[in-house]
């Protein structure tokens, strides 16, 4: 029975899945180490063994290993009477050249023999698979008739069901692993039973965050007892932040993205998203001259103070810094990094009015602290957010600063109406600020607005 288990698990771990299908092999890691070095022998040195011409022998000599694991060396030997097979360890698993051998552990030595069918042998044997009577039988799981000390390949493909799959089949003492193992056929008729495991569910979530853009969940079925990957970075989009992690409510740990999950339960598994703020360099433009630019960095937020400027303009003064909402802050005022959308930098430009401050005051003050968007007046245009006349990148702005603080940045009238693009039912949206971002970017036109989910 342990050799049961031990077999079972590994055969669990190389069973996981994969983009296409539900398992794929994970390969022998060949920075694994041995605990100990083992000395492989081959058993073909006598006289009624030979090779074939195009056989090197001097592959099948002795050697040592201080690696878990070694690669069956290619070749054909020849006996008169037999038929080669190829080897095994332990009767009961066949390898033939070019496949890799792991060296059970604490092994010292071991001696790989030869397998033989003795040619004109007809008395064959039968390898049924048995299928619990609720699963439905696939077309080519075929049983299978083979002479004593054949080497049998197992059904390699996945069976499934809606709430467990298999790739593995037991004769009741060892577990067979239809990707890689070799069933050396006894001098009897044997029956493989499927060994189950639960198909559970990955869950992704974002978490309860503001300033999402686009799916706020994503799920993924996994296999019980395998291992998987976990999701990349890019899988949730939110403005101003980057995903940092996995914090799994299964086990409590966090996870760095596409870190390596294993042992998987046999249950579902919820991984919430881990968000970190980016760094941003704000940018305050003086003029055309990229050389002139004032650059402060900070991270989402957190608020900068506006600089001072830095160049003089004859005739003129500074007013203040105007972001692409349109408000202004006067040198010294704070500025809150709110962020922007993926790709998307944070820039100021430089209100310079004619003549000199005015005596009652020395620095411009922000026009406004709490926006507005024009209530009820415009032609509806879907998609112009910000009433401008345009639909572009600034108005999947005002939407996402309209969704995360409604409060500062309330669209009423005609620019709410603009704003909901995305025909869902559920009012303006981040899905929506990801409609105009897909308009910026050719996926859809400004006049297809507004867009239904079922449309593309």
């Amino acid at each position: 029975m342990n050799n049961l288990i031990k077999r079972l698990t590994a055969a669990l771990f190389a069973a996981v899945l994969s983009g296409s299908c539900l398992f794929s092999l994970i390969p022998v890691s060949a920075e694994e180490e041995a605990s100990t070095v083992c000395k492989i022998n081959f058993n073909c040195w006598s006289d009624d063994i030979s090779f074939t011409k195009k056989t090197d022998p001097t592959a099948f000599e002795s050697f040592t290993t201080d690696k878990n694991f070694f690669s069956v060396p290619e070749g054909t030997l020849v006996r008169e009477g037999y038929n080669f097979q190829g080897w095994t360890y332990d009767g009961i698993y066949g390898y033939i050249g070019n496949e890799s051998f792991g060296i059970p552990e604490g092994v010292t030595e071991l001696t790989m023999e030869p397998v033989w069918t003795t040619s004109g042998d007809k008395d064959l044997h039968s390898l049924v698979y048995a299928l619990d009577e609720d699963v439905e039988r696939p077309e080519n799981l075929k049983d299978t008739v083979a002479v004593k000390n054949s080497f049998v390949s197992i059904y390699q493909y996945a069976i499934l069901t809606d709430e467990k799959t298999t790739r593995l089949w037991t004769d009741g003492t060892n577990i067979f692993n239809g990707i890689s193992d070799h069933f050396i056929m006894p001098d009897h008729d044997v029956t493989l039973y499927p060994v189950w495991v639960k198909i559970i569910n990955f869950i992704y979530k974002a978490g309860d965050v503001d300033r999402l853009n686009g799916a706020t969940e994503f799920i993924t079925p996994r296999n019980e007892g395998s291992s998987s990957d976990l999701a990349a970075a890019d899988r949730f989009s939110r403005t101003g932040f980057n995903l940092a992690g996995w914090h799994c409510e299964y086990d409590g740990k966090d996870y760095v993205p596409l870190e390596m999950f294993y042992n998987i339960p046999g249950e579902d598994v919820v991984f919430t998203a881990i968000w970190e703020p980016k760094n941003y360099t704000v940018v305050f433009r003086q003029s055309t001259k990229n050389s002139e630019n004032i650059k402060v960095p900070g991270l989402t937020d957190s608020t900068i103070i506006c600089p001072e400027a830095t160049i003089s303009k004859p005739g003129y003064h500074l007013a203040g810094w105007q972001d692409d909402k349109g408000d202004i802050y006067a040198p010294g005022d704070e500025y809150l990094i709110y962020g922007n959308l993926p790709g998307l930098g944070i820039s100021l430009s430089a209100v310079w009015e004619e003549g000199e401050p005015s005596s009652d005051t020395t620095t411009a003050t922000t026009t406004t602290t709490t926006t507005t968007v024009v209530t009820g007046e415009g032609e509806i245009h879907h998609g112009d957010a910000n009433l401008d006349g345009k639909v572009t990148v600034a108005d999947a702005v005002a939407i996402l600063q309209h969704v995360a603080l409604p409060d500062k940045y309330a669209l009423t009238g005609a620019a709410l109406e603009n704003a909901d693009v995305f025909d869902n039912g559920d009012g303006v949206t981040a899905k929506d600020a990801l409609i105009i971002q897909q308009v910026d970017a050719g996926i859809y036109k400004a006049d297809e607005l507004p867009v239904s989910y079922l449309q593309k």
